[in-house]
């Protein structure tokens, strides 16, 4: 119950803290059957957040184990959070993902879905970066200890801003990989087996990202992201970027809108917390979903202060009015940028 209580709220407040969150392909999310989520990984946790939200059952997470430190790791494995352990956490732990692979197969086998980060790292790049063979390991191996089917379904996320909310972000889940198809080859040849399954996992990916590649063209690219990708669906995006020698290459914004500023000036104690608590964060990996945590955790208590105290002095028809509003605001905000 904990942990579809935060899901809701994380999909609520995404509607406030996003221009639009535009999600293609939810139709191809298994619902009976175990599948590994496999996923870029370009701005923190909020990725998962994200895809959390837009799964219409919920996901579970595996997660490097130094997150896992009390008293929060109570909390994380309410949330659906497992633990990975690497190398660089000591060898005598690495025995303990035997226990984590455990839970994996018991989730597939109860037609849940795990999301991993295939490319084991943060950067925020438009394009896929190299993927482990982790994905498709588990993949095999949880298949191996299953009866029934078992997919990966490869997931792209797309920020048209990295470090700024008020933005687009675009989720497109592709058509899953049955895993099964590839039993026969790995019982006679294992590593090359994985190998073409790891590869085919990240052409499936990369097929769902705005950008393919870091070549020559990357830079412009990215700059068309920036200055269309607020007005465009995802196919149109596409489109641009097809054509990208032929798009207007006009200058980015550098100031937000007037009404943009006017609307932000009721939240300005929340925005002015943010920006004290960025301040103490060195990993610039962290800065959107930092902003966003921040501000799930203290809007509702904001608007309850604004309401009680306008409740207290002017009655109950002024508070409910003037929070509206305020709450409005906030939406409407994100539409201004």
């Amino acid at each position: 119950m904990y942990y579809t209580f935060v899901r809701n709220s994380c999909a609520v407040f995404a509607r406030f803290f996003f221009k639009e969150v535009e999600v293609n392909g939810r139709e191809n999310i298994p619902t009976d059957a175990g599948y590994i989520l496999a996923l870029n990984h370009p701005n923190s946790f909020i990725d998962a957040v994200l895809c959390s939200a837009s799964n219409p059952l919920g996901l579970h997470y595996l997660t490097r184990s130094d997150a896992f430190v009390p008293p929060w790791d109570t909390v994380l494995q309410t949330l659906h959070l497992i633990p990975v352990y690497r190398l660089r956490d000591g060898i005598k732990k690495l025995a303990k993902n035997d226990e984590t692979f455990a839970k994996c197969y018991r989730l597939f086998a109860e037609d849940s879905g795990v999301l991993i980060f295939s490319e084991t790292s943060t950067a925020k790049e438009y394009y896929l970066r190299p993927i482990s063979k982790g994905t498709a390991r588990l993949a095999i191996n949880a298949q191996l200890n299953n009866s029934k089917p078992m997919y990966i379904l490869p997931a792209g996320i797309t920020y048209v801003e990295y470090d700024e909310s008020g933005h687009k972000v675009f989720i497109n889940y592709g058509k899953p990989i049955d895993i099964s198809s590839y039993l026969e080859d790995y019982a006679e040849q294992a590593p090359r087996t994985l190998n073409k399954l790891k590869a085919d996992v990240s052409k499936s990916i990369n097929a769902l990202l705005a950008v393919q590649s870091h070549d020559d063209s990357y830079e412009r690219k990215s700059q068309i992201i920036r200055q269309y990708g607020d007005l465009c669906t995802f196919d149109e995006l596409k489109q641009l970027l097809d054509d990208y020698e032929r798009v207007d290459s006009k200058p980015i914004k550098s100031f937000p809108s007037i009404m943009h500023t006017l609307l932000s000036i009721p939240h300005w104690p929340v925005f002015a917390l943010i920006k004290k608590v960025l301040s103490n964060f060195k990993d610039q990996q962290f800065i959107l979903s930092v902003k966003f945590l921040v501000g799930i955790v203290t809007l509702p208590f904001y608007w309850l202060f604004i309401f009680l105290l306008l409740f207290f002095f002017a009655g109950l028809g002024i508070a409910a009015s003037v929070t509206g509003l305020v709450v409005l605001s906030l939406l409407l905000r994100g539409q201004c940028k």
